[in-house]
């Protein structure tokens, strides 16, 4: 298993592929009962590196188009999609179909096995070990409204009873919203991340490792800005919160509050530090890919919903490569 935040995927399914080829690996995807499908776009590549996939299907041909960016000239920035429907099975239970993974034929490996890993983060949902998105959003929703009712309370009336309940429902929403971020840019900073680990270490292979390194540190810091900021804020406000209670003696909130913004602070610094760890190694700036990720979820009229993971990259093209590997 491997992943981070406390939240674990099997990987060795993944690991297994590191050192084939696109062609193996998009063979073994396949045998899962996995949809891969390869799309054109504009490019200025001559790479053709998945023209031996089929042209996707009308609803995933539709799905890669509303999703795609373009640029004045028309070229693309998406390099890949993958897509599923979660389909309630019993409470806290889903089954995922349809699973899709559409790339663009000029780009690569890497993009690949980005996009496998988020069919992996899917079959991990439907084994309970974490809920989709769209569940996500949901309960975020319900547990705002609960902080925002407790944060007028205390205001209204500043007891330790209403602190109590103030600090237990901010706890609460900043777990909600760490398991939604989970399920979107840390799912993709984990990737990215997961992938460095393996190319540092010596296990993947047959990759153009400055390129597409250099693709994911961009990736990695768009993801990472998405979620970077509203942690420090939550931590701020926990301290806040923490200095409140000191000055009316509640001790043991004070201490709530205080481990909890420091339980923020470990996660903010571990983000940081992991993506330190990979511009280290990469040893150059960010400055020649910007790279952003767009991500949607919707119901159908079945009460079953699509969960959309993509990977965009705003390429450097005066290199004349999009053949890159990102997902």
């Amino acid at each position: 298993a491997s992943g981070y935040f406390e939240k674990n995927i099997v990987t060795d399914h993944l690991d297994s592929l590191l050192q084939s080829s696109g062609r193996a690996i998009a063979g073994y995807i396949q045998s899962q009962g996995v949809q891969l499908y390869r799309v054109k776009e504009k490019s200025q590549s001559e790479c053709k590196y998945f023209a031996f996939l089929g042209a996707p299907t009308e609803e995933a041909q539709t799905n890669w188009s509303n999703s795609a960016n373009y640029d004045d000239e028309g070229f693309s920035f998406l390099l890949g999609l993958f897509t599923t429907y979660y389909v309630p099975t019993g409470p806290q239970k889903y089954k995922i179909e349809e699973p899709t993974i559409m790339v663009r034929e000029d780009t690569a490996k890497w993009t690949l096995l980005h996009e496998y890993s988020h069919y992996l983060f899917a079959e991990a949902r439907t084994r309970g070990e974490m809920e989709p998105r769209q569940i996500l959003s949901e309960q975020y929703y319900d547990a705002f409204n609960e902080y925002s009712r407790h944060r007028r309370q205390f205001n209204n009336n500043p007891s330790r009873q209403n602190a109590r309940r103030l600090i237990r429902s901010l706890e609460e929403l900043y777990e909600i919203k760490h398991d939604l971020d989970q399920a979107g840019p840390l799912e993709e900073f984990t990737v990215e991340a997961m992938m460095f680990d393996r190319l540092r270490d010596g296990q993947l292979g047959q990759v153009d490792a400055d390129f597409d390194l250099r693709n994911a540190l961009g990736y990695m810091n768009s993801n990472r800005k998405m979620v970077i900021k509203c942690y420090r804020r939550v931590a701020e406000v926990a301290d806040g919160y923490a200095q409140t209670f000191s000055e009316n003696s509640w001790d043991n909130l004070e201490q709530r509050a205080t481990r909890f913004a420091d339980q923020v602070k470990q996660t903010r610094s571990f983000i940081n530090g992991k993506m330190t760890e990979a511009v280290d190694y990469y040893n150059a700036g960010l400055e020649t890919t910007r790279l952003m990720t767009v991500e949607s979820a919707g119901r159908k009229p079945d009460g079953s919903f699509i969960e959309h993971h993509h990977y965009d990259i705003t390429s450097v093209r005066n290199e004349n490569r999009i053949c890159e590997n990102k997902l």
